[in-house]
């Protein structure tokens, strides 16, 4: 997540880590240098040298300016350690001279800017109270900050295994006394003899950061890899397998230098723009440390800056968003916030509808515009898809990157917290039922819950193969409390959608496979013929609006069913013939009536557009026209039922003259398209109750009729 558009990413974890009172920051002399303007190790080597009058033609002296001098190799960094320096002037001089030359060259001004260490100690501050900071710097800076933070120094280190213990600021360096007039105590961990024995001959300052590491994730800031320290620091841990998975370093430059540098290392980089003194790093760390510092107010000027919608926010800010999605606490914001972010966020939580492909949106009666998905609902972690041409943008395919992120996607965190209830059983309840989402996932359930009055959210769901029993059932609670929250459209919507998803997606299903291997075995019964038929039983299948629109709707009080859904009847079947004994087909021509008439209401009730393209039931058409074979929409069902009806009428002329006379009272075109073709047969019909059957015939559906069999 960026704080600021072109700043540095922080991964949730380390987010969220910081939240809980888990993250160490480990600050060098970038930190002091920032603000203050104190000096590098280099600058401190110079500024040593001079205090102690040392010559040009002096080893030390020749060091520092081959140091400044050698070009540094991208991706490696410096060739010479500048610790060395001062390894070589303690051949020549005490340590204690040298050490008070330090102290006297780290003395700041008299006013200085102590900001960016207030915003580390802010970060670094748990919500416990306590301050957790290691530093290599020598100075006081973190101190004059918070007098009252206690601070400690070798050998008096704490245990970072003790929560009690492991409290302030530790100098793992040494530092200065107050007077800045030598070092405190034995003094400075400076030269290559004393980085040797701290970090890999003794090893006490590798051990103390690797029992840190244990326990918490750590943040170098104000270090650049080849920094002594560092190179020490990360020699001596990488001899311990894994020592370093939680370790994360601030780097400024380019991804691919950092990762060169860092991350061969076992750190991962951070990488942001040096540029204007490193204004990026800092501007984002502190508004790091103000969500630290008020994160109720943090999230309450998030949730403000999104309530237009994610079209009218910038994509880190949409990022951010992502951020609070994935992690528990953010969704449980969003989950109980009492003015819940729009609807429209759905499209930036799903990358489905992120890279989506381009459009027009707008009216047909209207000049439609072209809108393009991906700058309107990314976030500034995704990969940016190829440029699309407005001109042919109906045409450009994208493919969801396998990296893209997605709010209902289980993280680690998810799976690692499941309880024994959002798992599926072997036996008792969660045998037979839906598990329970997924905590988090369960707050992002909740939130859809508070906004599934607003059409952007039946829109989304309507693209979806369906959602989570628990989340249906509350959905339809609040459609049937009727407290006119939500529009009778989208209330309208919302139970075409949950009804479809009811019958579910497969029509290939495995229950129907098995039925017919227990037929093979146990031959067919009525209530198998039965159990069949419901296989074939029509339905209103209710997806997104047929003229897609890559674009959520607005809250418009002119919108009709047609904007958000596209309703049609479905009829499953199998590309089976339907062949069953003879004595059974009474009972199967009787549940495929049935599934008939339910066809005919349903397709009456979304607008009767289906029952307009009825084909002719002509038998000599059926065997010498082949492209006859293949019927679509309530053909299909019709067809079949005439094939099973002339099979019943060959073997039991009796039962067939039954089944026709059911459908004599029956109205609409089906039952008219029927009854006609039977008044053609005489053994079904006689010819004295023709004109009756006909007269049962509605003007309307008569109508229909005869235009689709001029038409067929």
């Amino acid at each position: 997540m960026r704080f600021i558009k072109d700043g540095p990413s922080f991964p949730d974890e380390l987010l969220v880590a910081r939240d809980e009172g888990r993250v160490v920051f480990f600050c060098g002399a970038g930190v002091s240098r920032a603000r203050v303007g104190l000096k590098d190790f280099i600058g401190l080597a110079h500024a040593v040298a001079d205090k102690l009058a040392i010559g040009s033609d002096k080893p030390a002296r020749q060091l520092i300016s081959a140091i400044e001098t050698v070009p540094q190799i991208p991706g490696v960094g410096g060739l010479i350690s500048a610790d060395r320096v001062f390894g070589l002037m303690e051949r020549e001089y005490r340590s204690r001279d040298i050490y008070c030359a330090i102290a006297q060259a780290l003395k700041p001004e008299s006013v200085i800017d102590l900001s960016a260490h207030r915003v580390l100690i802010d970060l670094a501050r748990g919500p416990d109270g306590r301050v957790r900071l290691i530093t290599t710097n020598f100075d006081l800076l973190f101190e004059e900050c918070d007098a009252s933070i206690p601070f400690s120094r070798p050998p008096q280190l704490p245990d970072p295994k003790r929560s009690d213990e492991f409290n302030g600021i530790i100098h793992l360096h040494g530092h200065v006394n107050r007077d800045y007039s030598d070092a405190e105590g034995d003094g400075f961990i400076i030269s290559s003899a004393e980085f040797g024995r701290a970090y890999l001959a003794d090893r006490w300052a590798a051990d103390f950061i690797r029992k840190v590491l244990e326990s918490f994730f750590v943040v170098f800031v104000g270090y650049s890899a080849d920094d002594p320290p560092m190179q020490y620091l990360l020699e001596a841990l990488n001899r311990s397998p894994g020592a370093l998975n939680g370790a994360y370093a601030l780097q400024s430059g380019l991804f691919e230098e950092a990762e060169a540098r860092w991350f061969q290392k076992g750190v991962k980089p951070i990488v942001y723009d040096q540029a204007n003194g490193h204004a990026a790093l800092w501007n984002s760390l502190a508004l790091w440390a103000e969500r630290a510092r008020n994160p109720n107010g943090w999230f309450d000027s998030l949730f403000a800056q999104a309530m237009p919608g994610p079209e009218s926010c910038e994509q880190h800010i949409r990022g951010q968003i992502a951020h609070v999605a994935t992690t528990l606490e953010g969704a449980r914001r969003l989950a109980v916030a009492p003015t819940p972010i729009p609807a429209s966020w759905l499209c930036t939580f799903d990358p489905a509808i992120r890279f989506a492909e381009a459009g027009r949106i707008g009216k047909l009666a209207e000049e439609r515009t072209h809108f393009d998905p991906f700058p309107a609902y990314g976030i500034d972690s995704d990969p940016v898809p190829a440029h699309v041409d407005q001109r042919t943008s109906e045409f450009n395919r994208r493919d969801i990157p396998a990296s893209a992120w997605s709010a209902f996607a289980l993280t680690r965190e998810d799976r690692q917290n499941l309880r024994e209830d959002q798992v599926a059983a072997l036996r008792g309840h969660y045998s037979i039922n839906s598990p329970r989402l997924a905590t988090r996932v369960g707050y992002l359930g909740a939130w859809l819950e508070n906004v599934c009055h607003q059409p952007a959210s039946v829109w989304w769901a309507a693209g979806q193969l369906g959602l989570h029993p628990d989340i249906q059932r509350r959905i339809r609670y609040r459609m049937e409390r009727g407290t006119g929250e939500a529009p009778s459209v989208v209330r309208s919507a919302w139970r075409h959608l949950i009804s479809s998803w009811s019958h579910g997606s497969d029509d290939f299903s495995t229950d129907y496979y098995q039925l017919l291997a227990e037929v093979k075995i146990d031959g067919w019964t009525a209530a198998s013929v039965r159990e069949l038929a419901t296989f074939h039983r029509p339905y209103i299948k209710a997806s997104r609006a047929f003229m897609f629109s890559p674009r959520a709707p607005d809250d418009d009080s002119a919108l009709c069913l047609r904007d958000l859904l596209s309703l049609d009847v479905e009829y499953p079947g199998h590309g089976e013939e339907l062949s069953v004994p003879k004595e059974l087909l009474s009972i199967l021509a009787k549940e495929l009536r049935q599934n008939l008439e339910l066809g005919s209401v349903l397709e009456m009730e979304i607008g009767g557009y289906g029952l307009s393209s009825l084909n002719s039931i002509n038998e000599e058409d059926e065997e010498n026209g082949p492209e006859r074979k293949y019927r679509s929409g309530i053909n299909a069902p019709l067809f079949q039922y005439v094939k099973v009806f002339g099979e019943l009428a060959k073997s039991d002329i009796k039962l067939a003259k039954q089944e026709a006379r059911a459908w004599y009272d029956t109205q609409g075109p089906v039952a008219a398209h029927i009854k006609i073709w039977f008044c053609a047969d005489n053994s079904i019909v006689d010819r004295r109750e023709i004109g009756q059957v006909l007269r049962s015939i509605s003007a309307r559906s008569f109508g229909i009729v005869s235009t689709n069999a001029i038409c067929s």
